[in-house]
């Protein structure tokens, strides 16, 4: 079964494409600053119009400095003239100012769409629960970037083009129904009555470009989707190697990842080649259109010419009217990529925030007793699956108290890291009853820490003890043993670049103890560590904390001495066993 596309999905414009262009543009115009979108967007119908109007003016200028010229009047020729100067100067302000007040509005529009996107990305860890969706959302960070750029900026454009357009239309149709509406045309030797003929031809004229444009680039939409797609994919996978070109060139990869990369520029190519295909005949069909509008205006215009009902300046205004109803259907047909890629934004922007509200959904079997002052953790009746929902582990009834140290230890893969996901609400494949602290009472320290961009005390103070004095990080890298990088504390760096993954879960120890958990969760937190480095850690952990709760997942036997039990997984149940002999 193929996959929905916007092609598929908007077909002709249907009504859950304006119930989605809805939903999409409603928040923005309801917000607090809709004030502001409002003026704005006034300044733009104003401008708008006014350029509507004097087109409009000029058509009839146009018409009497032409009259003049036949008649040889000097004097309306020149009256003419210096109407025509302060028309087009009317022309050029509203086109000016009109273009400046749509980029301030579209940019407003932008930031309030980002800021809000962003803010529903990041709530309730809904960035992380979209992978569990079965239709996943590729590319959030496409999504927000780009489509959210372009769902303004191309609504705006569509929407100012197609008041032209009706404004344009209305406008210039009174003009050729008023030359042409009591006017007896002469076919195959009979007088026929057409009232408003011209009137008639240039809409006829204008419906078939625009139906025969909608015929040629009907495809357009879905290509373009696809484009967008195939491009964010690209550049993720150009991302990817950035972030592990030590990794690549360690296992000599660059042949596997050019061959990865050939493959996917190859669909961004072969979509390319179908899209420029289109676009293609679109160009044909729309210059040799444009072109034949002038021959056709002058062909109808012609019956009243040698009717003498109009002059030569008539003639030019004709020709000027009927291709401005012309155009106000060739400009939808000119513009017709733009209904394509406003399409595909909004199907995409849909699909973010469908994704967004369904991850809140994911199933999340635990029931959990949030208890702020407790310090221990008790499991009951606990099932935990793989995304397939195949048995991993079981636990019947365990429990992990205060001040105690437990190990977790047993073959790779089989649920020890998953089961503090559990416990941080970080896996909803699982059932059971689960009583423990508060989330922001506990501490999860990952064997691979998460290192933004900026200055190193961003880094080791992440993400909330930004405003923490320097002399309390200090000594903490002291302690840790990152003292060689004191003097680069405020230097901005790729940290994830010049840090090695040891130093790295240094930086995410100096992050634990600036903090004051009742529950520390290590997943081989010191894995990438010397046994050194190691006991150093574990020491600090038990002067640090000595009431809290610890529980450690790890491999190495030396890990065992640093605590007072050690649970290993066995036939998908947990075997507590405890240790003998003293903590070191």
């Amino acid at each position: 079964m193929s996959s929905p596309t916007p092609e598929t999905t908007y077909q002709r414009f249907n009504r859950q494409f304006f119930k989605d262009l809805y939903v999409l543009t409603k928040p923005f115009w309801t917000s607090k600053e809709k004030k502001r979108g409002f003026f704005y967007l006034f300044i733009n119908l104003m401008c708008s119009l006014g350029g509507v109007y004097a087109s409009v003016a000029l058509n009839s200028v146009s018409k009497d400095m032409y009259d003049a010229l036949a008649a040889f009047n000097k004097q309306l020729l020149m009256s003419s003239c210096l109407q025509f100067f302060g028309l087009a100067a009317l022309v050029f302000v509203c086109a000016g100012y009109g273009s400046y007040f749509s980029g301030l509005l579209t940019i407003h529009w932008q930031r309030w769409l980002t800021e809000q996107n962003i803010d529903k990305w990041l709530d309730q860890q809904a960035h992380y629960r979209m992978r569990w969706l079965k239709k996943r959302v590729d590319n959030p960070d496409q999504r927000i970037s780009e489509d959210l750029a372009s769902f303004p900026a191309l609504t705006l454009k569509i929407f100012f083009l197609l008041l032209q357009s009706v404004t344009s239309y209305i406008s210039f149709s009174l003009i050729l129904w008023n030359l042409s509406r009591n006017f007896p045309l002469v076919l195959a030797g009979f007088h026929v009555m057409i009232p408003g003929y011209l009137f008639f031809a240039a809409s006829i004229y204008g419906i078939l470009g625009l139906w025969c444009i909608g015929m040629i680039g009907k495809k357009l939409a879905g290509i373009e989707y696809f484009q967008q797609l195939f491009n964010a994919n690209f550049r993720h996978q150009l991302i990817q190697i950035r972030e592990y070109s030590e990794q690549i060139a360690s296992f000599r990869g660059e042949k596997n990842e050019q061959t990865r990369l050939n493959g996917l520029f190859s669909k961004i190519f072969g979509n390319y080649i179908q899209a420029n295909a289109l676009r293609k005949n679109l160009l044909f069909f729309t210059i040799g259109y444009d072109i034949f509008t002038q021959i056709v205006a002058i062909f109808l215009a012609m019956p009243l010419f040698f009717a003498k009902r109009v002059q030569l300046g008539g003639m030019v205004q004709i020709s000027g009217a009927f291709r401005s109803v012309v155009q106000a259907f060739s400009s939808i047909v000119e513009a017709f990529s733009y209904f394509a890629e406003w399409k595909a934004v909004i199907y995409r922007l849909t699909e973010f925030d469908t994704g967004i509200a369904l991850s809140q959904e994911v199933n999340r079997g635990v029931e959990k007793q949030i208890d702020s002052g407790l310090h221990s953790i008790g499991l009951s009746q606990l099932k935990i699956e793989f995304p397939n929902h195949q048995l991993m582990s079981t636990i019947s009834d365990m429990q992990f108290l205060a001040p105690h140290r437990y190990l977790i230890s047993g073959a790779t893969g089989s649920g020890k890291s998953t089961l503090l996901k559990v416990l941080m609400d970080l896996w909803p494949n699982a059932e059971g009853k689960i009583r423990q602290p508060s989330p922001e009472q506990m501490f999860l320290l990952p064997q691979r820490c998460y290192i933004p961009d900026g200055s190193l005390k961003d880094v080791l103070t992440y993400p909330d003890l930004l405003n923490i004095n320097d002399k309390s990080v200090i000594d903490l890298m002291m302690q840790c043993g990152l003292e060689s990088f004191i003097p680069q504390l405020h230097e901005v760096r790729q940290w994830s670049q010049v840090l090695s993954l040891g130093q790295q879960q240094l930086v995410g120890f100096v992050r634990l103890f600036l903090r004051c958990p009742q529950v520390i969760l290590l997943d081989e937190s010191t894995a990438a560590l010397d046994e050194t480095s190691e006991a150093r850690m574990y020491r600090m952990l038990n002067a640090y904390f000595p009431e809290a709760l610890v529980i450690s997942i790890g491999h190495r036997s030396s890990l065992v001495q640093y605590h007072h039990y050690q649970m290993t997984l066995d036939n998908y149940q947990f075997i507590p066993v405890e240790k003998t002999g003293v903590l070191a």
